[in-house]
């Protein structure tokens, strides 16, 4: 028993150091990283999103509904986007000359959203999960 205690109470202090240790574990995997930023961001984005709701009480319901079960439609804005999914883990911007456009790229996901001035046009997904789930979110919004 008295071997036992040692190791017990080194599990539970573990436990304590589960934070540092994803951390250290995330400066070495740059995937590891990305999914534990997306994890911290998740945490704070229902916050977030209830602000916003209580900021816009005109806001198309199919839009409230896309951003409360984490989904996206065309013409939500990259805020709205953003509230619904968390930082994209990469941003691109082009100018054409008349338009800004901007592709996000969620790489966990194997997701590509693009914008147009701003407002959400169309999305790929690389994810047959992902689509399928997307799918749904759609049918249940129409």
């Amino acid at each position: 028993m008295k071997r036992l205690l040692p190791i017990l109470m080194l599990g539970l202090a573990g436990c304590a150091l589960d934070s540092p240790v994803r951390t250290k574990m995330a400066s070495m995997d740059p995937y590891a990283a990305q999914v534990l930023k997306e994890r911290r961001d998740e945490a704070a984005r229902p916050t977030a999103r209830t602000r916003y709701f209580d900021a816009h009480p005109s806001l198309d319901p199919k839009i409230k509904f896309a951003m409360q079960h984490g989904s996206y439609l065309v013409g939500m804005d990259q805020e709205q986007v953003y509230l619904s999914l968390g930082p994209a883990t990469t941003i691109n911007h082009t100018f054409d000359g008349k338009l800004k456009h901007d592709q996000w790229i969620y790489h966990t996901k194997r997701t590509f959203l693009y914008f147009d001035e701003g407002l959400l046009t169309s999305w790929r997904i690389e994810d047959p999960l992902e689509q399928s789930f997307q799918r749904i979110a759609n049918d249940q919004n129409k």
